[in-house]
């Protein structure tokens, strides 16, 4: 068995180790917070391409559809944040704000596992697999809440300039 790179008193690993893990989650959140909006913007198209293995997996598979309204919403949390539990307005720009804010959600997750790896330097080999593993099984299921969410979101955006242009043509 091999030491950690750095030894501390186990009561003060114990509370680096959460300490580290609230600085990461609310850091990154804030940092993503910080990027602008244009950076998780894509041209919408006008016809959703779908892809069914991925709604089988995230339906069939995952339940995301099932699960994902206990899981709790971090957008909130911020002064600036952007609440992704429920749709608030039903209008076009608001749509696609949330649809930015659900790419944001989805690159603030991947993020956040980022620094998994650094707990293996003031912990035993198998508390830094286990602070991997926390990092995936944590972050994941947020992962697959946007992924689910975002095509609903384009269907939706689709269809709203659809019928506001038909509006305009009559």
């Amino acid at each position: 068995m091999t030491l950690p790179l750095i030894t501390l008193d186990l009561w003060l690993t114990i509370f680096l180790d959460i300490v580290l893990w609230f600085v990461f989650h609310m850091g990154f959140a804030k940092i993503a917070n910080m990027i602008p909006d244009r950076y998780f913007e894509k041209p919408i198209p006008d016809e959703i391409k779908e892809k069914p293995m991925q709604q089988f997996f995230l339906k069939k598979i995952f339940y995301v559809h099932k699960w994902k309204k206990f899981s709790p919403d971090g957008g909130a949390w911020f002064k600036e944040g952007f609440s992704k539990r429920y749709l608030k307005e039903k209008n076009l720009s608001y749509y696609e704000k949330f649809l930015i804010e659900t790419r944001r959600a989805e690159f603030t997750h991947y993020l956040i596992m980022l620094p998994a790896p650094i707990f293996f330097l003031f912990n035993p080999v198998w508390v830094g697999w286990f602070m991997i593993a926390y990092a995936i099984l944590f972050n994941i299921p947020f992962i697959l809440i946007q992924k689910y969410n975002q095509p609903r979101l384009i269907k939706l955006i689709i269809k709203t300039r659809s019928r506001q242009n038909n509006a305009e043509v009559k």
